[in-house]
This record gives structure tokens, C-alpha cells and sequence, in this order.
């Protein structure tokens, strides 16, 4: 009968003072399939032949829209770890320097990785076009790649970082109505949204203001890995959290919709009331249409679809309670069957390596294979890439090189 009230104190101990639970295999395995995923979706999504399941398509949200989010719930899982093994520790305000450090120098090195837009010619442009045109101009969409995301994102969250499940999420929620205020109510300035700024630039991932909706995945992976110490039900809890979240991901793309919005993973226009099973299954895995992608970006985007250029919080939401699911079968393989791959935990101690280096790799093979390419070929091409940077990683273990920040 004590059980309930013991769970329950077991669960507050834990928010402040995780179980320290040694490396799990899962983690590093899961973020390695994040870091394989991420490999392949940027190296095939631009070839014609490609299944629409592996593709970028900003309309809706597809399997490769949810290699980003998982790898910023590999962050969150991480990232609570750090800050409270530290926050316990014998100087607890070590923690936040820790954390800022570390996010400074990553948003720092994503400011010269990245880089910026646009660029002058001359002086005398440069005095022409007059810094307050340069400056919002040249910040607006390259520099907000994958790193100055995690980056921001882990600094917008560290206030919370260390807080209860509840502090977190109330920041989330905070964080989703900042990011809605903004894309649905029109600057004075300028008449238009945010929403509308960032289809018109457009941006990557979000863009500058992403960073508010990227917090949901992150702060979804710290909440997991307070779970993963609780004596029973955390696998219960990650997978009833996961389909929660994937559900309510979904029910927010269909606001403002006139009928059902599209299935994620299926290509839109995607009626479910006129579509056969049958029919759906061909859109995911045949190569998507990209005029019709087109015409769809144009017309039907907004701040309620799955979009990954919006990056707004039907995609997010969607996203991390895929990612949890994802990780809960992570889970059963690597610690419950003890199943292992040497190639994931190559990928993953290296992780920030593997980023760097797999658009070099892939910028020495793919003047090779034109967009036109077979199926067969670029497949061919892929392996010679992923083997290629995945060689040069697992030199990079074995002779004990980790690059952190």
C-alpha cells in the first residue's frame, strides 16, 4: 500500500538528484543513429530518385525532418546529465560556467562554421548599403545552422536545466507561446509575420526565433534521462509520453485546416478520407513530386504545419515524441538484449567530428553523381561516403582523438 507514496518521493529526489547511472549503452547508440541518419538524408535528399521518406520537404514532416530534433534530444539527455553530476558536486556553480562555456565557444564555432549571408564587394558599398541594413540582413539564415541551434537552444534552457520535470515543462510551454506570438501576429514595422519572414527568406530550421521551438526536444530528452533512474515505469512512461506527444503534434498541424492535415511521413496534398492505405504508402516511399512540394509551399504553410524551414510547434512536438519512441526501442535493444553496433558508437564519441567532416567527404564524391543519377548509383556512392568518414572517425577513436566543446 506504501508503494504510490514511495514512488512519488522517489520521483522528487530524483528531479534534484539523479541516480547516477553509470554510461548507458542506449544513449550512445541512439545518438549514433542520429548522427548515421544525419549522414544519410544530407547525402541522398537532393537526388530525384530518393524515396520522399528521406527527403527535406518543408510541407509536411518526413522521417529526415526527424533526424534533427532527435539529435537535440541526444543533447537534452546528455546535457541534464553534466549539469547535475556537476550541480551535485563539490562546487555546484561550476555547472552554469560549465554550461556556458561550453555553449559559448559551440555558438562561437558555429558563427565561423556556418557563417553569415549575403557579402559586399566593396568599401564603398559596404558605406552605401549602411550597417543597420548589413548587420539583420547578414544574420538572417546561414548562420542559424545545426550547431548555432543547439547552441542558443541550450542556452535559452539552462535557466531550467537543473529544475524540476515541471520547471521544464512550463518553459516549453513558455517557449511555444513566445515562438506563436510572434508567427502569427504581424511586426508593426513590416505588417508581416514571422511565419511569413521565414518562408519569404526563407531560413533554415526555423531561423533566428527557432530556437524557442527547438527547446521541446531538448527539454523532452533532459526529462527522459530523469526517468531512466526510476526504480519501475519509465519505459511505460516514455512510450504513453511519446505517442502523447506525437499525437498532440499532429492535432496542432490540423488547426486552421479545412480537412485533416497530412499524415506525417506522407507527402501532402494527403487527404486520409480519399486515400487508400495503398496510395499512401506509394507517396512515402516513391520520389515525392516537387512541383506539387512547391506549389504547397507557397500556398498552404503556416504556423500550425509540419515544416521544418518554419520550425513551428506542431513539427517540434511531433518530433520529440517520435524521438522518444525511437530511443525507448534503443532502450530494449542495447540494455535489455545488450545488442551493440560498432559503427553507432563510432559515430557517437565523435559526433561533432562526424558533422564536420561528412559535407567535406561528400563534397569530393557528389560532383560524380549528377541529380539524375539511378537509385542503384547513388546508393553505390553513398557507401563509398559513409564508409569514407566513418573510417576517418574510427581512426580518430583508436587513437583516442575525441573533439568536444
Amino acid at each position: 500500500m506504501d508503494s504510490a507514496p514511495n514512488q512519488i518521493e522517489a520521483e522528487k529526489k530524483l528531479e534534484t538528484e539523479p541516480k547516477n547511472l553509470g554510461r548507458l549503452e542506449s544513449i550512445d547508440q541512439f545518438r549514433g543513429f542520429t548522427v548515421a541518419g544525419m549522414f544519410l538524408v544530407n547525402f541522398v535528399g537532393g537526388y530525384a530518385c530518393m524515396p520522399a521518406i528521406l527527403r527535406h520537404h518543408n510541407t509536411y514532416c518526413s522521417f529526415a525532418d526527424t533526424i534533427m530534433p532527435q539529435f537535440l534530444m541526444a543533447v537534452g539527455l546528455t546535457y541534464r546529465l553534466t549539469f547535475m553530476r556537476r550541480l551535485n558536486g563539490d562546487n555546484p556553480a561550476s555547472a552554469t560556467q560549465h554550461a556556458l562555456s561550453r555553449n559559448l565557444g559551440l555558438l562561437l564555432f558555429g558563427f565561423v562554421f556556418h557563417g553569415l549571408d549575403g557579402s559586399v564587394s566593396s568599401y564603398a558599398e559596404l558605406l552605401t548599403r549602411g550597417w543597420r541594413v548589413f548587420i539583420p540582413t547578414a544574420f538572417e539564415r546561414n548562420l542559424f545552422g545545426t550547431l548555432t541551434i543547439i547552441a542558443v537552444t541550450s542556452l535559452w534552457v539552462l535557466p531550467v536545466i537543473g529544475k524540476s520535470v515541471w520547471m521544464r515543462v512550463y518553459w516549453m510551454i513558455f517557449s511555444v507561446a513566445l515562438w506563436l506570438f510572434f508567427g502569427l501576429v504581424p511586426a508593426p514595422w513590416s505588417g508581416a509575420t514571422y511565419v511569413d519572414f521565414a518562408l519569404n527568406r526563407p531560413v533554415m530550421d526555423g531561423g533566428p526565433l527557432g530556437f524557442l521551438t527547438w527547446t521541446v526536444p531538448l527539454l523532452v530528452g533532459s526529462i527522459a534521462f530523469d526517468w531512466l533512474s526510476l526504480p519501475s515505469g519509465s519505459s511505460r512512461r516514455m512510450i504513453l509520453t511519446g505517442l502523447g506527444l506525437s499525437i498532440a503534434g499532429y492535432a496542432i498541424s490540423c488547426v486552421g485546416q479545412p480537412t485533416w492535415a497530412a499524415l506525417p511521413f506522407v507527402p501532402p496534398p494527403a487527404d486520409p478520407t480519399q486515400m487508400s492505405a495503398k496510395e499512401m504508402v506509394s507517396r512515402v516511399f516513391l520520389p515525392s513530386d516537387k512541383t506539387e512540394q512547391s506549389e504547397f509551399l507557397k500556398t498552404k504553410v503556416n504556423a500550425w504545419t509540419m515544416s521544418q524551414r518554419v520550425g513551428g510547434p506542431s513539427y517540434l512536438v511531433f518530433s520529440a515524441g517520435f524521438g522518444l519512441l525511437v530511443f525507448q526501442l534503443f532502450r530494449w535493444l542495447c540494455d535489455g538484449l545488450h545488442w551493440k553496433s560498432s559503427i553507432f558508437h563510432t559515430l557517437s564519441i565523435n559526433a561533432l567530428a562526424g558533422y564536420v567532416l561528412h559535407p567535406m567527404v561528400a563534397s569530393k564524391i557528389k560532383p560524380f553523381v549528377p541529380g539524375d543519377s539511378p537509385a542503384a548509383y547513388v546508393a553505390i556512392a553513398f557507401a563509398w561516403y559513409f564508409v569514407i568518414t566513418w573510417a576517418i572517425l574510427r581512426h580518430l577513436e583508436k587513437t583516442k582523438t575525441i573533439i568536444k566543446l
